[in-house]
């Protein structure tokens, strides 16, 4: 929840606040701003997920906190750069807002231990599969996952050199 909200309602929040002529009036100004606040919104997501990881680790089960805070910013990246990329499509936080509940829910519906499955706990390790597979499956699903938020990422800046849309 942390990422959702600045990646879903960003373009909105500028639209009302009338400052979106400013961000995209000034060439390659756009990529810059939107670069820094995702970047400033995954900082402050990655120092949250490392208290509660610490909290977590003191309170109730020994896990190792930068270890969990990591594995938890791969879903939270690819569910924020998807944010961005659809806020730029529909141009609208509430609709935006909708398609990614829509999907989410598809999305752990379907999931089960493979190399699509976005909410994939590398926690749990199946005790009656060999670890050395789901390391390995593991492994595949990090890198889809990186690998299509990244693309999430290009489509959503691609997306903003059309200003005009967004005025």
């Amino acid at each position: 929840l942390s990422i959702f909200y600045p990646t879903c309602f960003g373009i909105q929040n500028d639209q009302d606040a009338k400052i979106i002529e400013i961000i995209f009036g000034i060439p390659n100004y756009r990529y810059k701003i939107w670069l820094f606040r995702l970047l400033v919104a995954y900082m402050i997501c990655f120092i949250i997920t490392l208290l509660l990881a610490a909290v977590t680790d003191w309170l109730v089960v020994e896990v190792p906190p930068l270890q969990l805070a990591l594995q938890s910013m791969v879903p939270a990246l690819f569910i924020g750069l998807l944010c961005f990329m659809l806020s730029t499509l529909i141009r609208n936080g509430n609709g935006t807002a909708v398609m990614i509940i829509i999907i989410g829910l598809l999305l752990f519906a379907s999931s089960k231990i493979s190399k699509w499955n976005v909410f994939l706990n590398p926690f749990d390790v199946p005790l009656d599969k060999n670890p050395q597979i789901f390391y390995n499956t593991l492994f595949d699903n990090r890198l889809i996952i990186l690998l299509s938020s990244f693309i999430f990422l290009l489509v959503g800046l691609y997306k903003t050199q059309n200003r005009e849309k967004f005025i």
